[in-house]
């Protein structure tokens, strides 16, 4: 068992799974991997599908998760990027989740960054056969209590369009690819995201099966 839950943390007990605080544990492996000591991988690691989800406004930086496949890569593990929607919201981008987890033949590991965690279980959510062939969610910085910055631009929608110009203006300069989709309209996945913050976690988490471990990872870890 873990050190007792924190204020913050004890919010997040609503969940119908047990939640452990094991930051301590995964500091110290992080830190083994940077020193390139870490215990070898065990060989059932390199039998799955690491899928890598993207989170909000992916298309600015399309190739920010590349650094992790390349890291799997050289471990032997298979990944592929999964392109949903930048500015779409949840019930859009389960579906190309969804085909990207059925399609595969081998067990598959979710490995979700920010708004890309909530899009992956909404998909878990609403099919029990690709629940089956999920072992594993690892989410990293997920908003699943909503976020502070989309409850601002939800409220001030004309804010957000003064940053979607910027965001062209910047892109027009930019050789990468960015904007597959437009971001000036996506009022609903902004007020998604907002909403979330005054629902209950159980709510988003019931219909997961119980064999699907979930890993949430802040964005900094805690002083001990």
């Amino acid at each position: 068992s873990g050190p007792p839950l924190s204020p913050i943390e004890a919010s997040f007990s609503d969940s119908p799974t047990p939640a452990v605080d094991d930051s301590r544990s995964l500091k110290s492996l992080l830190e083994a991997v940077r020193a390139k000591r870490s215990p070898p991988l065990p060989e059932r690691a390199r039998k799955i599908r690491l899928l890598l989800i993207p989170g909000l406004s992916w298309d600015i930086a399309p190739g920010y998760l590349k650094p992790n496949a390349e890291r799997a890569r050289r471990l032997g593990i298979e990944s592929q990027f999964v392109a949903t929607d930048p500015y779409a919201g949840s019930s859009v981008n389960a579906a190309a989740i969804l085909d990207a987890i059925l399609a595969s033949n081998l067990p598959v590991v979710l490995f979700a960054h920010s708004k890309g965690a909530v899009d992956a279980i909404e998909a878990l959510k609403t099919s029990p056969k690709a629940q089956r062939r999920v072992e594993k969610i690892v989410a990293v910085q997920a908003p699943y209590l909503g976020s502070p910055l989309a409850d601002f631009f939800s409220e001030r929608f004309w804010a957000w369009r003064i940053v979607a110009v910027f965001m062209r203006l910047a892109a027009a300069i930019s050789p990468r690819r960015i904007f597959a989709t437009n971001p000036f309209n996506k009022r609903e996945t902004l007020a998604e995201l907002s909403r979330r913050r005054r629902a209950p976690l159980a709510a988003r988490r019931a219909g997961l099966s119980p064999h699907i471990e979930l890993f949430s990872v802040a964005s900094r870890f805690a002083r001990p």
